[in-house]
């Protein structure tokens, strides 16, 4: 443990005591604000920190060549006596003590955040991690605040082995600035693989992407589907599907509550709309696109075939079988992506054609005095055109497309001890949603990563991200907006770099959520409900540091709040032997 040194600066409610200060730390330099956080998503600047790690570059290994900056990552706390007091008293004393000092700041989070190199971790250390809006805090004023609340830690708490550290970083909305029945799943397997992704943003499986149709500027993801009046498949009344407010009532204030009544038409309806006009436009480009690749497969499989005609022995004949075995897979991708294109552009070309539902009621979006979460829900009727509620199937992500099915068993936690391990159905790639995870359980998970630490996995599709796996921290964070509400939050981080080794998975792209995901559904291993995203934090608007999550049990609760809502319940989705029967036999047929 480093030397504590002191000085005679007082703060407030500690001036009979000297100010906790760091050894030996120099003001922080233009280099190191920039690339202090080099290796997360957004890089965001550096403004202040406590600790006894002194800033350097990791020197070259090719003489002449400047030295380059440590790779960082976000790590989950684990076990940490820090999470006994953080919900309860130590939060709302930082915050407290931000306040008094004006600090225009945007979340706080407990996180640990790992020096790493190709090889190992070389640093792991703790630190409550405080955002502010770009450009509102200078130095100066930042390693005071800084101090402060290190002094916070020390004194009231005798945590020690805590750093702070201030950055830039916006909690931004992960919502978009930018009579056809949804489409079945694709099958999961080999001769389709390609097309999963292309296909994705139609079908009913969850991560569909949707706005308001007066307010197209935003768009998010729909959350998760449920039956208005209980358990009942067919006989639970409307199908229902619930998103994050601020993705389909944009422009409403959040002050207002909104309930549409279908006996009396005193309010216009709020329509919901599957994808916005500039990204179906870019969807059918998508599929076009996906069908011209497929073409030079066919085309190129025909000219290799033709150039093996009077070719001899064993390696010819594997070249002429995997040569045909390719071809015939690009006939028929391209054959279904053909028709997939045509029924794209006849019947969901209009905005008429492309809505999904409408709004019926979303609270006011403040903050539950009671529970500390946002209240930042909608729920939207389904029209029975687009997908029947007596034959829908269920809740489920679908795992395929663009991430292969051993990238996705690779980058999940292997533990003997989980209570819950990822499973990768053989036959299909869909997981249906089953269960929540419980308040408790996010704050003590049962699960566990390689190293032993508490992990809860997750898992989300989102409309921009697609399919991404992150770790769910357990110390929950609190996000403070243009308003000055300040609202608790379920974190999820990036996983680790070291998980992405042998993956095919963008390695420079670990982020999990990014703007354009509002409302998706987060899941764990085994496809129980964690809640929706809310909004993200960091020093860019597209990418996510940290994302955040509404837990499922507030979400349901402010659904239940509205009018003719109390019975509403989720879609359970289906289980193994329903997706066999869904996808296998019919595949088979």
């Amino acid at each position: 443990m480093s030397t504590l040194l002191y000085s005679n600066t007082t703060t407030g409610p500690h001036s009979d005591s000297p100010l906790l200060t760091s050894p030996n730390l120099p003001p922080v330099s233009e280099t190191e604000a920039k690339v202090w956080y080099y290796g997360l998503p957004s890089r965001p600047n550096l403004i202040a920190r406590t600790g006894s790690v002194l800033f350097k570059l990791v020197p070259s290994y090719d003489a002449g060549f400047p030295g380059h900056p440590e790779t960082k990552e976000l790590r989950i706390v684990g076990e940490h006596k820090i999470q006994d007091v953080w919900e309860s008293e130590l939060a709302r004393k930082i915050h407290a003590l931000l306040d008094e000092k004006q600090v225009d700041w945007t979340s706080t989070d407990v996180v640990r955040i790992a020096a790493i190199d190709e090889r190992e971790v070389l640093r792991n250390n703790l630190v409550l991690w405080i955002g502010v809006v770009p450009e509102s805090l200078s130095y100066e004023r930042g390693i005071d605040v800084a101090l402060r609340c290190k002094r916070v830690l020390v004194d009231d708490y005798g945590i020690e082995d805590v750093d702070v550290e201030i950055r830039t970083s916006s909690v931004v909305k992960a919502a978009s600035d930018a009579r056809p029945r949804m489409f079945e799943p694709a099958l999961c397997c080999e001769d389709n693989e390609k097309m999963l992704e292309e296909m994705e943003p139609l079908a009913y499986t969850l991560g569909i992407p949707i706005c308001g149709r007066d307010t197209q500027e935003v768009e998010g993801t729909a959350g998760f589907f449920l039956n208005e009046k209980g358990d009942g498949e067919g006989e639970g009344g409307r199908l229902l599907l619930v998103t994050a407010r601020h993705v389909v009532l944009p422009d409403l204030d959040d002050d207002e509550d909104f309930e549409r009544k279908e006996e009396r038409e005193e309010r216009k309806p709020r329509d919901v709309l599957v994808l916005n006009d500039t990204s179906f436009k870019k969807h059918v480009a998508a599929v076009e696109k996906a069908i011209r690749s497929e073409d030079s497969t066919i085309d190129y499989s025909k000219r290799y075939l033709a150039s093996l005609l009077n070719e001899t022995g064993e390696r010819a004949e594997r070249g002429r079988k995997a040569a045909q075995k390719e071809g015939e897979q690009a006939e028929k991708a391209a054959e279904l992506l053909t028709d997939y294109r045509v029924e794209v552009l006849q019947h969901w070309a209009t905005e008429d054609n492309r809505v999904l539902g409408h709004v019926i009621y979303s609270p006011p979006m403040d903050v539950d005095s009671t529970s500390g979460y946002a209240r930042d829900v909608a729920v939207i009727a389904v029209d029975p055109d687009k997908v029947d509620p007596a034959s829908f199937p269920g809740n489920m992500i679908d795992l395929g497309g663009e991430r292969s099915r051993i990238d996705l068993i690779l980058m999940m936690p292997r533990n003997s001890k989980n209570v819950h391990p990822f499973s990768y159905s053989s036959f299909s790639s869909k997981l249906g949603l089953k269960g929540i995870v419980p308040d408790e359980e996010m704050r003590k998970p049962v699960d566990y990563d390689e190293d032993g630490n508490p992990c809860i996995a997750v898992l989300m599709r989102g409309a921009t991200s697609g399919i991404k796996i992150g770790h769910a921290n357990s110390i929950f964070s609190y996000t403070r907006d243009d308003k000055g509400r300040v609202s608790k939050q379920w974190p999820i981080l990036p996983i680790p770099k070291a998980k992405l080794r042998g993956s095919s998975y963008d390695r420079r792209c670990t982020t999990f959520g990014k703007v354009g995901d509002s409302g998706a559904v987060v899941v764990d291993a085994v496809g129980r409900v964690g809640g929706i995203v809310a909004c993200g934090a960091g020093d860019r608007k597209c990418e996510f540091d940290v994302t955040y999550v509404t837990p499922v049990g507030a979400v349901l609760e402010f659904v239940k709040a509205g009018k003719g809502l109390e019975e509403v319940k989720m879609r359970e989705g289906p289980d193994e032997k329903t997706l066999r029967k869904l996808f296998l036999e019919e595949e088979i047929v």
